[in-house]
C-alpha cells in the first residue's frame, strides 16, 4: 500500500478549494452581468394616442404667463439693479400648511443687515395677495421673519405659489417662486 503524506493531501485540498472558488466567480460575473444587461425596447408596442390628453387649463396658462413676467422682473432687476442697491436673491427655505395658518420663512443670502423687507407675493392663477415682512441681519445672511398666514386670507384650496422680494437701501432682489398647496 502507498502512502501519501500529509502535505499531499493538503496541496491536493487546496487545489480543488481554488478551482472551485474560481469557478464560483466566473459563474457569479456571469449572473451579474446578465442582470444589468439592458433589454431591446419593444418597438412593437403602439404609441398613446396623444390626441386624448387635455391641453393646459386657462388658470395654468394664467400660471405660466405670470410666472413668466415674475422671472423677467427678476432677471432685469439683477442685471440693473436700483442706482446704489446691491442685486440679491432670496431663498425660500420652507412654505407648509399647519392647520389653520400657511407658514413661511426665506433668507437673503448675500446682505448682512437690519431692516430690509421681504414682500411675500402668494399667487393662484389670477388671484394674488401680499404679506410683507422684516429682515433682520443673523450670521452672515439677512433673514425674512417668519410669516404666519390665516388660511382665510387664501381665496380658494389647491396648488399656489410664493415669491419673495427683499428690498432695502442696499439691496434689492426677487426669489425663484416655490409651488405649495393649501387644503
Amino acid at each position: 500500500m502507498k502512502y501519501i503524506s500529509k502535505k499531499s493531501v493538503i496541496i491536493g485540498v487546496l487545489v480543488v478549494v481554488l478551482l472551485l472558488a474560481a469557478g464560483g466567480a466566473v459563474y457569479w460575473k456571469k449572473q451579474q452581468n446578465s442582470a444589468t444587461t439592458p433589454l431591446a425596447p419593444n418597438t412593437t408596442k403602439p404609441v398613446a394616442n396623444t390626441d386624448d390628453i387635455p391641453g393646459p387649463t386657462e388658470e395654468e396658462k394664467q400660471q405660466t404667463d405670470q410666472h413668466k413676467e415674475d422671472v423677467a422682473k427678476q432677471q432685469e432687476l439683477e442685471n440693473n439693479p436700483p442706482s446704489g442697491q446691491r442685486a440679491v436673491t432670496p431663498i425660500i427655505t420652507s412654505v407648509s400648511q399647519n392647520g389653520s395658518s400657511i407658514n413661511a420663512s426665506a433668507y437673503v443670502s448675500g446682505v448682512f443687515e437690519d431692516g430690509g423687507t421681504c414682500t411675500l407675493k402668494f399667487t393662484k392663477g389670477s388671484a394674488q395677495f401680499t404679506k410683507s415682512v422684516s429682515g433682520f441681519g443673523n450670521v452672515s445672511t439677512t433673514n425674512c421673519a417668519n410669516a404666519t398666514v390665516a388660511r382665510g386670507e387664501f381665496a380658494e384650496a389647491g396648488a399656489w405659489s410664493l415669491t419673495v422680494v427683499y428690498s432695502s437701501p442696499n439691496a434689492q432682489g426677487t426669489s425663484q417662486a416655490k409651488d405649495f398647496t393649501v387644503q
